[in-house]
């Protein structure tokens, strides 16, 4: 991870120096302090570390929720999504330049995530409602926005995956065994997405190459 210092962006290396329970806090307990001889013939304890736990994991899936929400929006002023945005933009552009710098094509390519590409209209629809948001492409806009206003070229995905999802009525994300329609891209996105990407690059090159001819 990187974090702003002084204006500059650092490598921000202080997870080496969490202590045990703080890397996994939702994992832990303070149960766990004890000796663990002690907690196996402690029923009570036992008990009471069961009950930390769970709540904790509860707490996990709400935050974990709430942070998943908050990246359909834009940031509120001073946030960490704020941060976080900031952080983004300042490494991409530190890429292109380094990059650049090599004499090379830089591009960025965003991918979707599965609540933007619902088939399922009505249920796509109302997860948007529920976020009281216009779209669910903000971020999608935003690096789009950013990449013009940088000289770096970016191609979303999400829209032509969402038209195709919706032409066909497919999932592009999910697996039989998992969420449906939700998590990574299946068989299905992989194919489509590549299927498009090799379009988009061999049209860009292709018009590229025949300037010099």
């Amino acid at each position: 991870y990187f974090i702003y210092q002084d204006g500059q962006l650092v490598a921000d290396m202080s997870f080496r120096d969490l202590k045990f329970w703080e890397r996994d806090r939702y994992a832990f307990s303070l149960v766990d302090f004890l000796p663990f001889w002690l907690v196996q013939n402690s029923r009570i304890l036992q008990l009471i570390r069961t009950v930390e736990i769970d709540g904790k994991r509860r707490q996990y899936e709400k935050d974990y929720s709430e942070i998943n929400l908050a990246f359909y929006k834009e940031p509120k002023p001073n946030s960490d999504w704020e941060e976080t945005w900031k952080v983004t933009e300042g490494l991409i552009k530190l890429m292109r330049d380094e990059v650049y710098e090599k004499g090379v094509d830089f591009m960025v390519v965003t991918a979707s995530d599965s609540h933007q590409v619902l088939p399922d209209i009505q249920r796509r629809d109302g997860f948007r409602k529920s976020l009281n948001v216009p779209n669910l492409f903000y971020p999608d806009i935003r690096l789009k926005n950013f990449g013009k206003e940088e000289n770096i070229p970016v191609y979303t995905l999400a829209g032509p995956i969402w038209n195709e999802a919706k032409k066909t009525g497919e999932c592009f994300h999910g697996f039989d065994n998992a969420i449906p329609c939700g998590g990574h891209w299946n068989m299905a996105g992989h194919k489509f997405v590549g299927e498009i990407m090799a379009n988009y690059l061999c049209e860009k090159y292709t018009t590229l190459l025949s300037k010099y001819k």
